[in-house]
C-alpha cells in the first residue's frame, strides 16, 4: 500500500469493516435483550490481531509492534461491572476465564490464566508479562517494556510508558542493557516452558 490512492482505499475499507462489525454487535446485544437472555449470557468481543494503518510504514497485521499485537478484549455479562483495566491479558486466558465464570473446572494442562479477578477488580494484575509470536519473531510485553526478538538475531526494545507509539528503539543503548538482558532471559525461559508443555525439544 505504497501509493496514496491505494492507502486511502485501504483506510476506507478498514473503517467500513469496523462500522459493519459495530452494527453486528449492536444487533446481537439487542437480540439478547429482547429475548430475555442478557442476564444469563457472557459476551466476549475480541480479535485475532490488530491492524497497521501506515504506522512505522507498516500495513495490515504482520508485525510484532503494538498496533498489530494488541487486540480488543471486552467481556460483559452478569455481575461484571463496566470498567477499563490496564492489566495484561492473552487470548489463551479466555478459556479459563469463561470456565470459571460458568463454574467449570480448568484442566491443569491449560496454559492460560483466568482473568476473573481482574473482571472483579480492574486494578488486579494476573500477568507480569505476555507473549506473542509472528513469522519468525517473538514479542515479550510487560507493562513498561516491549521486547521484540527476531530469528536473524536483531531485537527492539521500547519503553511503553514513555514511548507508547514505539518510535525509539532502545535495544542498543548501554543504559538499557540490563533491561534487555532481563527480557532476553525471561523470553528464553518462557519459550522453554512452551516447548516443554508442547513436547517440543
Amino acid at each position: 500500500a505504497g501509493q496514496p490512492a491505494k492507502q486511502q482505499a485501504v483506510l476506507a475499507a478498514y473503517y467500513a469493516a469496523v462500522a459493519f462489525m459495530d452494527a453486528q454487535v449492536g444487533r446481537l446485544l439487542t437480540a439478547l435483550q429482547e429475548g430475555g437472555q442478557q442476564q444469563n449470557t457472557v459476551v466476549v468481543f475480541t480479535s485475532d490481531h490488530g491492524y497497521h494503518l501506515g504506522e512505522h510504514d507498516f500495513w495490515q497485521k504482520l508485525s510484532l509492534h503494538e498496533e498489530s499485537a494488541r487486540i480488543p478484549l471486552i467481556i460483559a455479562g452478569p455481575e461484571i461491572k463496566p470498567a477499563v483495566t490496564e492489566s495484561l491479558a492473552q487470548q489463551i486466558d479466555l478459556f479459563p476465564t469463561l470456565a470459571e465464570l460458568a463454574g467449570l473446572s480448568v484442566p491443569e494442562h491449560c496454559q492460560g490464566k483466568s482473568q476473573l479477578s481482574t473482571l472483579r477488580d480492574p486494578q488486579h494484575r494476573v500477568h507480569d508479562d505476555v507473549y506473542c509470536m509472528k513469522r519468525g519473531g517473538h514479542l515479550l510485553r510487560s507493562e513498561q517494556w516491549a521486547f521484540l526478538s527476531y530469528q536473524d538475531g536483531s531485537a527492539e526494545l521500547y519503553d511503553m510508558q514513555n514511548d507508547p507509539r514505539q518510535f525509539t528503539n532502545l535495544v542498543d543503548q548501554p543504559a538499557h542493557a540490563e533491561v534487555v538482558g532481563q527480557m532476553r532471559r525471561r523470553l528464553t525461559s518462557l519459550l522453554d516452558q512452551i516447548r516443554a508443555a508442547s513436547g517440543i525439544r
